[in-house]
C-alpha cells in the first residue's frame, strides 16, 4: 500500500473546500462602497460621459487613499477616475463641475444714450421730443427725449417724463425705443387743480366778478350755458403745462363747420387752442388741434361727438424785456390731443381771435362760450 504524502491529502481537501467557488471568483477583486481602497497597481479605466468609467478588472491607480475615480461614479458629468479602483471603491467619486454655465451679459440693459435734447426739450424740461427722438433727442432715459424709460413722450414733465411721446428711436446704447405714451409716470409736482367737478371757486366771468353762470353737472363736468360769456381762472400763470378734458355735444348731421361743438382754450387768455367737432375731417387751420388761424393740426385725432378728449398743452408765454417790448413769441412747445400730436414748436406771433390782447405777466386760463354745450372736466396746471 503507496503511503500518499500528507501534504498531497491536504492539497486535495482544501480543493473540495473550494469547489464551490469559481477559479475567477476565487481572484478576482474585492470592491467595497467606498474604503479606503488599496493603492492599486496601474490601471487604465476608460472615461465615461456619465462619470467613472468601468475600469479594466485591474486594480487602478486608485491612489494612497482610494482617490482614484471609479465604480460607476456618481452624477459624475465631470473628469472620469481611471480604473476600477483596486481594492475599494476608489477614491473619490468625481462629481465634476456643475457646468451650469454663466448667466451671460444680458445686454446689460441699456436704454439707449438718447440726445441730451436740443433746447427746447433737455433737462427734461418743458419741450419734449417725440417721432425718432423729436426736440428733446433719442431715447433720452432721463432727459426728455422720445421714449425713453422715464421720460418718454410729449410733454416732459421735469424727469418725470411725459405724457404721449412718439416712441423715438433707440438710443446710441441699443435697447428698444422707449413706449413714449403716458410718459414714464407724469410728476405732477406742483400741480394746482383749477376744476375736479365740485364748484368754480377757481373761475370768474370774464366780464365782471360774479359767479359763473355755467352749469356743475353730477358727473364732475362743467357745462358752457349758450350766451354766458367766457369764464377765467383766478389763478394767473406763465409757461405751463395744461392738462383739460372736453366734450362736444350732439348734433344733427346739418349742423356743420364752426357750429359743431366750437370752443376754445385759451392759454395766456390769448392764444386758442380749437375745440371742435372735426372727427373723421381732414387738419384745418380752424379744426380740433389747431392754433386757431395760426397753424393747423398735425393730425385730426378728435373723437366725435358725446365722447371725452383729452388735451395736454405745453406752452410758453411771450417773453418781454424791462420796457415792455415784446423779445419773443408765446410758443406751443407741444400739444397733444387724445395722446396724437398736433402741434409741436408753434409760435403765436399775435392774439388769436377772440382772445385777450397780449400782456407781459402771468394771465389766466380762459375757456369760450362760443354759444355751444360743450362740457369740461379735470383741468389743472403745473406751473413751469
Amino acid at each position: 500500500m503507496r503511503v500518499v504524502p500528507f501534504f498531497v491529502v491536504g492539497l486535495a481537501a482544501l480543493w473540495m473546500s473550494c469547489s464551490s467557488t469559481s477559479a475567477t471568483d476565487l481572484f478576482a477583486p474585492i470592491s467595497t462602497a467606498g474604503g479606503a481602497g488599496a493603492t492599486g497597481t496601474t490601471g487604465s479605466g476608460r472615461a465615461s460621459a456619465t462619470g467613472g468609467g468601468a475600469g479594466s478588472e485591474q486594480a487602478g491607480p486608485g491612489g494612497a487613499t482610494g482617490s482614484a475615480v471609479g465604480g460607476a461614479g456618481v452624477n459624475a458629468g465631470g473628469t472620469d477616475g481611471n480604473g476600477a479602483g483596486g481594492n475599494g471603491a476608489g477614491g473619490r467619486v468625481s462629481t465634476g463641475a456643475s457646468g451650469s454655465g454663466d448667466a451671460g451679459d444680458g445686454g446689460s440693459s441699456v436704454t439707449g444714450t438718447g440726445g441730451v435734447g436740443s433746447a427746447s426739450g433737455g433737462s427734461g424740461g418743458t419741450a419734449v421730443g417725440v417721432g425718432a427722438g423729436g426736440v428733446g433727442g433719442a431715447l433720452n432715459d432721463s432727459l426728455g427725449g422720445a421714449g425713453g424709460s422715464s421720460v418718454g413722450g410729449a410733454p416732459a414733465v421735469g424727469a418725470g417724463g411725459g405724457s404721449a411721446g412718439g416712441g423715438g428711436a433707440s438710443g446710441v446704447g441699443g435697447g428698444s425705443a422707449g413706449a413714449g405714451g403716458s410718459g414714464g409716470g407724469m410728476s405732477t409736482v406742483g400741480k394746482v387743480v383749477l376744476f375736479d367737478g365740485s364748484n368754480f371757486n377757481a373761475w370768474a366771468p370774464l366780464s365782471n366778478g360774479g359767479a359763473v353762470a355755467w352749469q356743475l353737472v353730477g358727473d364732475g363736468s362743467m357745462l358752457v350755458v349758450p350766451g354766458s360769456g367766457n369764464i377765467v381762472s383766478k389763478q394767473k400763470f406763465d409757461d405751463l403745462f395744461l392738462h383739460i378734458e372736453y366734450k362736444t355735444p350732439t348734433l344733427p348731421a346739418n349742423v356743420t363747420g364752426q357750429e359743431r361743438g366750437n370752443s376754445g382754450i385759451y392759454l395766456h387768455s390769448s392764444y386758442e387752442m380749437q375745440v371742435l367737432d372735426s372727427f373723421g375731417l381732414p387738419p384745418e387751420i380752424d379744426g380740433c388741434g389747431a392754433v386757431y388761424q395760426v397753424k393747423a393740426p398735425l393730425a385730426v385725432a378728435c373723437f366725435g361727438e358725446d365722447t371725452w378728449n383729452t388735451y395736454e398743452i405745453e406752452c410758453k408765454a411771450p417773453r418781454y424785456d424791462g420796457q415792455g417790448k415784446k423779445q419773443s413769441n408765446a410758443l406751443f412747445v407741444s400739444v397733444t390731443l387724445n395722446g396724437v400730436l398736433v402741434q409741436m414748436n408753434t409760435e403765436a406771433p399775435n392774439s388769436t381771435t377772440s382772445g385777450q390782447p397780449e400782456t407781459a405777466g402771468p394771465q389766466s386760463l380762459m375757456l369760450q362760450d362760443h354759444n355751444n354745450s360743450v362740457s369740461f372736466r379735470n383741468i389743472w396746471v403745473i406751473p413751469r
